[in-house]
């Protein structure tokens, strides 16, 4: 793929009146590297082609580094909350991927967990995440592999798909998928293409592939093949779908303040340096008023990697009364300066509660209300972002599963392409999974304090159940609980045989 050096805004933003911009390939690949390098942070460094004319679009200081990056830690983040953690071996309700079923569905769980084995899902379900979080896209394919006699889920990374046809359900029509490999035939590196198209009305998929935009058989066998799946076995994921083919990168909406926030960051280090390392005006008996400072020269030499940031000679003046003197301004407050760096870091912070410390941990605030309300806004998000994965992943559950049964592959079987026609592979991930995980001590700490108030209330004749949905509970648990309270007194009543009459106190069995 040819590397692009030029670098254009429109490239980057998504805009209506010139949407192909955005969804072009071109424009993709290059969005892809920007993104990706705001994600390993060094977005600013001239080992990108294009990050002269970035920092040149944007007016931004020559020295420019990713300081508060927030990228690696939204990702990070997101990959956790998606589908981070262990996954069930056996396809189970429990795990980082649960599978709900109907009852008549158990049987699915065996082929979703040979699946989940063959394609090492346990770490590549991270990488779909990573891909599509950081770059705003991703795709999983199903690969039919019959030499090995089992089919897998891959990720295909979102500058290797140049054309993809999504229909108003968000359905593969067509793609071709274009990255660079090693030529099984010479060993020499090939650009490799393949195409994958569905005339419309047709159950027939025709798989074309090339080298260096001429027919090769990459499998060894054939250039060109057909299969009657009767559906595209590619599903795109978008984490952030604003309405387009092509998704936005959780970071996306934030690149504003990053840059500013870096710009202003970074000449505010190199101030300091200069603070620590000033140029010095000297009182001298052998006069020196005229010095190369490398301020001067904005050419960067081996000796001299970053010119505006290295130490600058003294001047020296025979002036008998100049004494030693910094030459730097004082005008510039440290803490100001700060305060504001700190105003944009908040300002993200507002555009993404994820990056909020509070969700993590509140002050010393041990009821767990506070830590709740800070989550709320967070678990929302979680719920809008996850369907955009689950949904693509089941899809690529049941393409595969179908796939697997039709060729007879091993823990598949009872299934087929008609077992995806006619619904019998249908299961789901449930959205309400857990987000944070409980902490014990405020769990606890929430308990007692729920116990104590139903206690209170009992003793001035208020009913337990109305208390007890004060605190949320639902009509059934509070059901639940009148059952067993009711037991409970039952059980009492027939344990009493007699009242002591001096003391007044029952006598049980």
């Amino acid at each position: 793929m040819k590397a692009i050096a030029a670098f254009r805004e429109a490239y980057i933003q998504s805009d209506w009146a010139d949407p192909l911009s955005y969804t072009g390939y071109e424009g993709r690949k290059l969005r892809y590297q920007v993104l990706w390098a705001w994600y390993e942070s060094t977005a600013f460094r001239d080992l990108h082609k294009w990050a002269q004319a970035y920092r040149n679009s944007y007016q931004l200081y020559r020295y420019i580094r990713n300081i508060y990056n927030p990228a690696f830690r939204l990702v990070e983040f997101w990959k956790m909350m998606i589908w981070g953690g262990m996954l069930d071996n056996e396809a189970g309700d429990k795990g980082a991927i649960p599978i709900k079923l109907d009852k008549d569905n158990e049987g699915l769980r065996k082929p979703i967990s040979q699946l989940w084995a063959d394609s090492n899902w346990e770490v590549n379900k991270d990488i779909a995440v990573l891909w599509a979080c950081s770059m705003g896209d991703s795709a999983i394919r199903i690969v039919d592999d019959p030499d090995h006699e089992e089919v897998r889920i891959e990720n295909v990374h979102p500058a290797s798909l140049k054309e993809l046809t999504i229909d108003s359900r968000g359905y593969v029509k067509q793609y071709e998928i274009e990255e660079t490999r090693v030529r099984p035939d010479n060993g020499k590196l090939a650009t490799y293409l393949e195409k994958a198209t569905r005339e419309e009305g047709s159950e027939t998929i025709k798989f074309e592939t090339f080298a260096d935009n001429k027919p090769f058989a990459w499998n060894g066998e054939k250039d060109s093949w057909t299969e009657d799946y009767g559906f595209m076995p590619l599903v795109a994921i978008q984490h952030n779908n604003v309405g387009f083919d092509y998704g936005w990168a959780e970071m996306h909406p934030l690149r504003s303040k990053m840059n500013s926030i870096d710009d202003l960051a970074s000449k505010l280090h190199d101030y300091i340096r200069k603070v620590i390392d000033p140029v010095w005006l000297f009182n001298f008996n052998k006069p020196k008023n005229s010095a190369d400072t490398t301020m001067q020269s904005a050419t960067a030499t081996s000796d001299a990697s970053a010119p505006g940031r290295e130490e600058m000679p003294a001047l020296y003046v025979s002036d008998e009364k100049a004494k030693g003197q910094a030459l730097v301004t004082s005008e510039i407050s440290i803490a100001e300066t700060s305060a504001e760096i700190q105003n944009i870091l908040g300002e993200m912070e507002r555009d993404m509660p994820e990056l909020q410390m509070d969700i993590w941990t509140v002050g010393q605030d041990v009821s767990g209300k506070a830590l709740a309300k800070a989550r709320q806004r967070v678990e929302r998000k979680v719920t809008q972002r996850r369907p955009n994965y689950d949904k693509a992943l089941v899809r690529a559950h049941e393409m595969a599963i179908a796939i697997g049964g039709e060729k007879g592959y091993e823990g598949y079987d009872g299934y087929n392409l008609e077992s995806y026609t006619q619904g019998k592979l249908k299961h789901y991930i449930p959205n309400d999974r857990i987000i944070f995980e409980a902490d014990p001590f405020v769990e606890a700490t929430e308990k007692r304090l729920l116990w104590q108030t139903v206690a209170e209330a009992k003793n001035a004749g208020i009913a337990p159940e109305t208390v007890l949905r004060d605190f949320g509970w639902t009509d059934e648990q509070v059901k639940e609980f009148g059952v067993q309270r009711l037991a409970e007194i039952k059980l009492q009543q027939e344990d009493v045989v007699d009242v002591d009459p001096e003391t007044d106190e029952p006598i049980t069995q």
